[in-house]
């Protein structure tokens, strides 16, 4: 996990230029880069149009609204969903209308298990567990060749 803070102490010219080096060894190594972004979304997304990386990128922890949602998917990226899904509002919207094509589900909360997070999006989505559970292994097997 990698990325852009803009609230953190560290220096955000340093963190771009730190972010650009993460970004070329994803592509040296093949391997798919996620996300860490914190009120920097237009740098993320002007990164991935500048350098038009080949590598899928993963939005970690996204819990924005449906226009920053667009703006991420437009340019390519995966969202990581976790455990804002239970509450947030805004992000059960984002949810119900985009593709299941588009997300990965994460549990890096310990109040709340993965399980939990897969029900209330199949709920959302009016599916089963075990065929949204399928549609989140099939784009794991996507996005690391697996």
């Amino acid at each position: 996990e990698c990325g852009l803070d803009k609230i953190t102490k560290t220096d955000f010219e340093l963190q771009k230029l730190v972010f650009k080096n993460q970004i070329l060894l994803s592509e040296k190594y093949k391997r798919p880069l996620i996300i860490h972004c914190v009120r920097a979304f237009q740098e993320i997304i002007e990164f991935r149009q500048s350098l038009q990386p080949k590598q899928i990128w993963i939005l970690h922890g996204f819990n924005k609204n449906e226009q920053v949602a667009h703006s991420f998917l437009k340019n390519g990226f995966v969202l990581s969903v976790g455990a804002a899904i239970i509450n947030n509002k805004k992000l059960q919207e984002v949810i119900l209308n985009i593709s299941l094509d588009s997300i990965v589900l994460e549990s890096d909360d310990a109040e709340v298990n993965i399980q939990e997070i897969y029900q209330k999006i199949a709920t959302i989505k009016n599916i089963e567990v075990s065929a949204l559970q399928q549609k989140i292994a099939q784009n794991f097997k996507r996005i690391f060749k697996r």
